[in-house]
């Protein structure tokens, strides 16, 4: 393995950190949607798909930089929020081969699914501005909870990455 300089270690946990975070909140936005039984036409619920977004955003980000991508590769404007072109550079760098299943889905295809239900909304900011006349909304449940935890399995190849690294 290539050894990876300190300044893009430190980018890469900065990333997994954004992504542990912004999953967290969304696991917490989630069950209290789900507990207080609230309306999907409830804009609490665009906000949770902007957490879920940001966060599988991150987890691209700490993924590719701790796998030898150059930060600025991952700010690019063409793909800074591109969940799709993000997972496709995972899946580039390794991704398909990380033996990880999660809710009975192969880590890759999980994320995948994320990323193409989540990504033209999360690309435009429909999520942060609530524009556009349909917005995707994962479903409530196992889909929500089935994405959080691709994001963390994610998060923890990265920190266990860096770990070896260090």
């Amino acid at each position: 393995m290539k050894e990876i300089n300190c300044d893009e270690i430190n980018f890469a946990d900065r990333f997994r950190k954004a992504a542990i975070g912004h999953a967290n909140a969304a696991t917490l936005v989630h069950q209290h949607l789900q507990l207080s039984n609230t309306s999907r036409e409830d804009s609490t619920w665009v906000s949770l798909q902007n957490l879920i977004g940001l966060a599988a955003e991150s987890a691209f980000k700490a993924y590719l930089v701790s796998h030898d991508v150059p930060v600025a590769s991952v700010r690019k404007h063409a793909v800074g929020h591109n969940l799709i072109a993000l997972h496709q550079m995972c899946v580039d760098v390794g991704l398909r081969d990380e033996q990880v299943r999660v809710n009975q889905n192969v880590l890759s295809d999980a994320l995948k699914q994320v990323a193409e239900k989540l990504g033209t909304d999360h690309g435009d900011y429909n999520y942060r501005y609530i524009e556009g006349e349909k917005l995707m909304l994962l479903h409530a449940g196992p889909a929500t909870d089935t994405a959080i935890a691709a994001i963390h399995a994610l998060t923890d190849i990265v920190g266990a990455r860096i770990e070896e690294t260090a």
